[in-house]
C-alpha cells in the first residue's frame, strides 16, 4: 500500500512526520541542496526543524536523495563534498547540476559556504524564514496566488519595508515551493500536516477569492473593499435572474424590496467610489460578511484610522485614534 497518506513517528522526537512518497515536498528543492553540499539525513532534519518546518519522513528523503544522484555528476558532487566538508576543503560544483535549479543564487550561496543556511548569513531571507508573521504572509499568499505586485504593496502597508522580488522568488523555490500541486494536492497535503503551525491559517483561507484575503490579513484598500462588494452584487442579482427564470414566483416582495434596497446602495457606491466620504456602516457590513467573526477590527475603524492620520497631526478628544494592532 502507498505511504502517501501515511503519518509516522521517527527521529525519536515522538514529532508526527508527513510522507509524500510520490508528492514533492514544498522544501524540496532547499533539501537537494543540502543533499549535494554533502549534508546526511540526520543533519538535514536538524536544519528542517531549525527552519519550523515538520520533521521530513525518511522516505522522502530516500526520493530526494535518489534524485540527486540519477546524473553521474550529482553522485560525484555528493560524495565528493561529504570528502571535502570532512577534510575541511572547498566544496566542489557541476555546472551540470547547477541547472537543475531554476532559481541558483541560494545554490551558489550554500556551495560556496554551508553555515549561510545555519547560520543566516543572509538577513533578508532570515526575517523571511523566522519571523512568524512574515512568512504566515508570504506562504499563504502563494495558497492563493496572490500577484507579487500587490503583495509588495500589502508588505509594505503591513510591515512598514519593502519585499525585495528577488528574496520572495527565492523564498518560494526553495521553502515552499506549491505550484505542482493541484488544488486538490493542496487540500490533501495541507490536512494531513495538520501539526504544522499555519494549519488553521491554511485551511480558513483555501478557496478564499483575492478580496477575502487581503482582508484576512487587513491590507485591503477601501476601493477593493467596494470592488469586491460590487462583484458580490452581480453575483447575486445573476442568481436572482436564474431564479425568476425558472420560477417568476420563486421570490417573496420582502427578498425583492431588500434587494432593489442592495441595488440603490451599490449604484451610489459605483458614484461615490474611493471617495472619503463613503457610507462607513455599509463598510462595517462587507467587511463581516467578508472575514466573518474571525477578528476584533472592522474595516470601517482601520481605514477611518488611516484616514484620520492623514488628516489631523495630533488626535483630539472628538478624533482620537484607535489603537488597532495585528
Amino acid at each position: 500500500m502507498s505511504d502517501v497518506n501515511i503519518y509516522q513517528s521517527d527521529l525519536g522526537t515522538g514529532a508526527k512526520s508527513f510522507s509524500t512518497k510520490n508528492l514533492k515536498l514544498p522544501q524540496e528543492n532547499l533539501i537537494k541542496v543540502l543533499f549535494y553540499t554533502g549534508d546526511e539525513n540526520e543533519e538535514i532534519n536538524e536544519i528542517m526543524q531549525e527552519m519550523k518546518f515538520n520533521p521530513t519522513h525518511d522516505s522522502d528523503l530516500e526520493r530526494i536523495y535518489s534524485d540527486c544522484v540519477v546524473l553521474e555528476e550529482g553522485r560525484k558532487m555528493l560524495e565528493e563534498n561529504r570528502t571535502n566538508r570532512h577534510n575541511g576543503i572547498a566544496l566542489c560544483s557541476y555546472e551540470v547540476v547547477r541547472k537543475q535549479f531554476a532559481v541558483s543564487e541560494l545554490y551558489d550561496s550554500v556551495l560556496k559556504d554551508p553555515l549561510i543556511i545555519t547560520e543566516f548569513q543572509d538577513l533578508q531571507i532570515r526575517q523571511l524564514i523566522m519571523d512568524t508573521e512574515k512568512r504566515k504572509l508570504l506562504e499563504c499568499s502563494a495558497l492563493v496566488d496572490l500577484p507579487f505586485t500587490r503583495l509588495q504593496i500589502g508588505w509594505k502597508e503591513k510591515f512598514d519595508e519593502e519585499l525585495n522580488e528577488a528574496d520572495y522568488q527565492t523564498f518560494l523555490y526553495y521553502f515552499w515551493n506549491i505550484k505542482f500541486y493541484s488544488k486538490d494536492q493542496l487540500s490533501a497535503f495541507i490536512d494531513r500536516n495538520h501539526e504544522y503551525r499555519f494549519y488553521k491559517d491554511f485551511k480558513y483561507i483555501l478557496g478564499f477569492t483575492i478580496a477575502n484575503f487581503l482582508s484576512y490579513f487587513a491590507i485591503i484598500t477601501p476601493e477593493e473593499v467596494i470592488k469586491h462588494e460590487i462583484d458580490l452584487f452581480q453575483e447575486e442579482e445573476i442568481s436572482r435572474e436564474d431564479r425568476l427564470f425558472a420560477d417568476h414566483t420563486s421570490i417573496s416582495k420582502a427578498e425583492d424590496s431588500q434587494f432593489a434596497q442592495r441595488r440603490k446602495k451599490n449604484e451610489k457606491t459605483l458614484v461615490h467610489e474611493g471617495k472619503a466620504e463613503h457610507d462607513y456602516k455599509e463598510l462595517d457590513r462587507i467587511f463581516a460578511r467578508i472575514i466573518g467573526k474571525e477578528r476584533h477590527y472592522l474595516a470601517s475603524d482601520i481605514i477611518k484610522n488611516k484616514r484620520r492620520l492623514r488628516r489631523i497631526e495630533e488626535p483630539t478628544e472628538q478624533d482620537e485614534l484607535l489603537d488597532i494592532q495585528f
